[in-house]
């Protein structure tokens, strides 16, 4: 009786036991990446302070004007800091420049001041579930840091403290020399966007800023 194939056969199945028994001893590793936890594209430092509390929302950014404010003879550090806020009472809230300050970290507090055209007077009803937005300018002392915007209703017992945000963008002023030998040379009047200079001849500008 011929023996191979019953040796093939058994040598078969041994090879299968073993090939099994690697299978299960030594399972695959390779296996979906699992996404890290937190990551994002998103920056961690934002230009804009937002806080929800007592049934009212504040969203603050704000503006460095300094040197705008010195070009209408005010001193000290000055801010145009633009607040958005929601109304999320069941009733309309009466929203005036008085309820608002700006604290130091010396927790010294500034009501709004006005300066160039940006008013700091004002008074208005805010119905329910509605948004409104406003432009304040505070004056600080030259070195004090800004904390927080706060709102602060007492009829309603509300407060609400929002984080001083980094100012996005600076607001400089430029003064302009201007030389020339045209006798009919006219200029726009002063204006913070535009200005626009008519003449004959050449005209030489000298520009200085003096705000960082």
């Amino acid at each position: 009786m011929n023996k191979l194939p019953i040796i093939i056969g058994v040598i078969a199945i041994i090879i299968i036991v073993a090939i099994v028994g690697i299978i299960i001893i030594y399972p695959s590793t390779t296996s979906s990446p699992t996404p890290t936890k937190g990551s994002s594209t998103t920056p961690t430092t934002s230009t804009i302070s937002k806080v929800v509390s007592s049934g009212v929302g504040l969203a603050v950014s704000d503006i460095n004007a300094t040197g705008l404010a010195e070009s209408c003879g005010i001193s000290g550090q000055a801010y145009l800091v633009n607040i958005s806020i929601t109304n999320y009472l069941s009733k309309p809230l009466v929203v005036s420049n008085k309820e608002f300050v700006l604290k130091t970290y010396n927790n010294l507090l500034f009501s709004p001041r006005g300066f160039e055209d940006y008013s700091w007077c004002f008074t208005f009803t805010l119905c329910p579930g509605k948004t409104w937005n406003i432009t304040l300018p505070f004056v600080i002392p030259a070195g004090s840091t800004p904390k927080c915007i706060i709102f602060n209703n007492s009829n309603l017992s509300i407060h609400v403290c929002v984080s001083f945000p980094t100012p996005y963008q600076a607001i400089s002023v430029v003064n302009l020399h201007i030389l020339s030998n045209d006798s009919d040379v006219s200029i726009t009047p002063y204006c913070v966007r535009d200005l626009t200079i008519i003449g004959k001849e050449t005209i030489n500008l000298t520009i200085c800023s003096f705000h960082k």
